[in-house]
């Protein structure tokens, strides 16, 4: 992992990873403290993560509008490992 990498360009390489994994779209959605990673279908829009935008923790969504308690990861020093087993389904998030 790269540690001059900063969370910009952390979060573009995992949306861009998860692109390939699905057919919506995936967009990020910058919020005060935290960043919604939305996959938007044909028909529907479902958050499918949130990073804390001053760490780069990444954390499982409890619903539309908070993430669920507890880190799973960090985008700055485990990105790889995210990208090794990330699915479009968000399974990778449940402990």
């Amino acid at each position: 992992m790269n540690k001059n990498m900063n969370i910009t360009e952390a979060v573009a390489r995992y949306l861009a990873h998860l692109q390939t994994l699905t057919a919506d779209a995936v967009e990020f959605v910058p919020g005060r403290k935290y960043g919604k990673v939305v996959f938007a279908g044909k028909w529907q829009r479902s958050v499918h993560s949130f990073v804390e935008l001053s760490t780069g923790d990444l954390l499982k969504a409890a619903g539309w509008n908070a993430p669920a308690k507890g880190v799973r990861f960090n985008l700055l020093q485990e990105l790889d490992k995210v990208t090794a087993v990330a699915d479009p389904y968000g399974s990778y998030l449940y402990r």
